[in-house]
């Protein structure tokens, strides 16, 4: 009897010791647990490791905003974006700040939800229906030289509303005002002053806020 209890000990004092030997000494340990260790190494290695899942994170979304190609005209359709992956997308790259989704946005830029369902005061707000507008003021200064060299190509008049807004909640109106004024004395191509030059105008918009309607929308009633 002794003998067999003994090496019941002996096999249950083998099983306990390899459990040990084999378990992780961080088993289980997030990066922010990690962050607040007391390790030196394991904090810069939580940093590491933060840094990374952000960007698999962002690069994720970026998936998710191009593979998405709905472009339906129909309002049935424009109301239904309204809890649409890519809208998401969209909006928790805003969220993140992510600068590496500035020229996705932009890229983006005239993606419209119609906001038809969150009433009259909801409604027109330019940043409920382009969400990549929104997006892009919420990223801030990052954003601001891509902004200008886009507005500076654009002539479709959306494009220069969504671009000065954008501006403006950067900067506020006499500070976006005169980065576009430098950017016309800077450039040397006739066609980019002349965009820029056209895109003055909307700084003297009295509701820049409100969403800016397409010519279909103009012109429906007449």
């Amino acid at each position: 009897m002794r003998a067999c209890l003994t090496v019941c000990f002996v096999v249950l004092a083998a099983y306990l010791a390899a459990g040990i030997a084999e378990e992780p000494v961080n088993r289980g340990t997030g990066p922010i647990e990690s962050l607040e260790s007391a390790d030196p190494a394991q904090r810069f290695a939580a940093k590491g490791r933060i840094l990374d899942e952000r960007r698999s994170l962002v690069q994720s979304l970026l998936r998710v905003v191009w593979s998405d190609t709905d472009d339906a005209r129909e309002v049935r359709a424009e109301v239904l974006r309204l809890n649409s992956p890519k809208l998401l997308a969209i909006e928790l790259l805003g969220d993140l700040r992510a600068k590496e989704a500035i020229s996705s946005l932009l890229g983006n830029l005239t993606y419209r939800v119609n906001t038809i369902l969150l009433g009259p005061t909801q409604g027109p707000r330019l940043d409920r229906q382009y969400p990549a507008a929104a997006s892009l003021a919420k990223i801030g200064n990052p954003a601001v030289p891509e902004v200008l060299s886009f507005l500076g190509r654009s002539t479709d008049p959306i494009e220069r509303h969504l671009c000065v807004w954008i501006l403006v909640r950067i900067d506020g109106r006499d500070v976006a005002r005169f980065r576009v004024e430098k950017a016309i004395e800077s450039s040397r191509l006739s066609d980019v002053k002349a965009n820029l030059q056209a895109a003055l105008e909307y700084f003297d918009k009295e509701h820049l806020d409100r969403a800016p309607r397409k010519e279909s929308e103009k012109t429906e009633g007449k």
